[in-house]
């Protein structure tokens, strides 16, 4: 009996080590990955150090082979514009999907232009927009302008000038000082064709958007 109790206790001890072991390669390994990442980003950039794509898409992938999404989408930037490899539309298609699918808000609006635009990929106008909704959910604001558009012009959705008025609301609010003429243009003209109670609603819903994002 007491060797069948010492047996059990052995097991446990070297369970528990075993998952402690695991835990800290995880955390090396994810490590190594940023690490990689970031020296890649820095080549890619030219910040820090001589441009080079060549480097910098090594690097992404050795971050991206080990699930590091980040790096995921930085290489399926590079396969997509040819930097530093051979374009390839099919390996980008397929590293932006294991990146949106991680919920990274980058690779879920990429996605989603490949499959509006129909780049490797058949025409899917609805599929683009689920893309859009789920990076304009967490904030992209590339991806609210692109919702507004959607649905003023009904591409993978109904028309609905309200929710057209109302992510391009939210992306002017949001937007970058570059970018916030641009948006604010095409606000208002989606605005132009709301009545004024349309619009303190919509406003409404804006502000409380910010205000739930922002806590």
């Amino acid at each position: 009996m007491r060797n069948f109790i010492f047996i059990i206790l052995l097991i446990s001890v070297v369970c528990a080590l075993t998952a402690v072991t695991d835990t800290a390669q995880v955390s090396k390994n994810t490590d190594e990955a940023q690490t990689q990442y970031q020296l890649g980003l820095s080549y890619y950039t030219g910040i820090d150090m001589p441009q080079n794509y060549s480097e910098a898409f090594r690097l992404f992938k050795l971050a991206a082979d080990q699930g590091y999404t980040e790096a995921q989408v930085s290489l399926a930037k590079c396969y997509r514009n040819g930097e530093g490899t051979e374009p390839n539309g099919p390996e980008a298609l397929k590293l932006f999907k294991a990146a949106a699918e991680k919920k990274n808000p980058e690779a879920q609006f990429n996605l989603g232009i490949m499959h509006y635009a129909g780049e490797n990929v058949k025409v899917n106008y609805e599929e683009g927009v689920k893309w859009f909704k789920l990076a304009a959910n967490q904030g992209y604001v590339e991806a609210m302008e692109n919702l507004g558009f959607c649905y003023y012009e009904g591409s993978g959705v109904k028309v609905d000038v309200q929710e057209s008025y109302y992510w391009l609301k939210l992306a002017a609010t949001l937007a970058p000082t570059e970018k916030l003429d641009e948006y604010t243009k095409a606000m208002e003209i989606k605005r132009a064709e709301l009545s004024e109670t349309q619009i303190a609603a919509i406003d409404t819903r804006v502000n409380d958007w910010i205000q739930a994002h922002n806590k």
